[in-house]
């Protein structure tokens, strides 16, 4: 999964986590981005198994801060 991880820069065609990786990699080395990409993989894969379901590419609204900041009422 760290190769995966480490190669989702590469996927041009079709998004993946690119966008993670580079997010993490920001502030901290490159060896953390990918383990905490690889961890993110696999959580996914683990819910998609668990539901039973398809795969479904839903890419990350821009400024969005996390799902769990837009439920906080000010």
């Amino acid at each position: 999964m760290i190769e995966v991880a480490q190669r989702q820069l590469l996927c041009k065609k079709i998004p993946g986590f690119g966008w993670y990786y580079l997010k993490i990699r920001q502030r901290k080395e490159s060896a953390r981005a990918a383990v905490a990409t690889a961890r993110k993989i696999l959580a996914v894969v683990w819910r998609i198994l668990k539901d039973n379901r398809p795969f479904q590419i839903i890419p990350p609204e821009v400024g969005s801060r996390g799902a769990h900041q837009n439920n906080i009422v000010s």
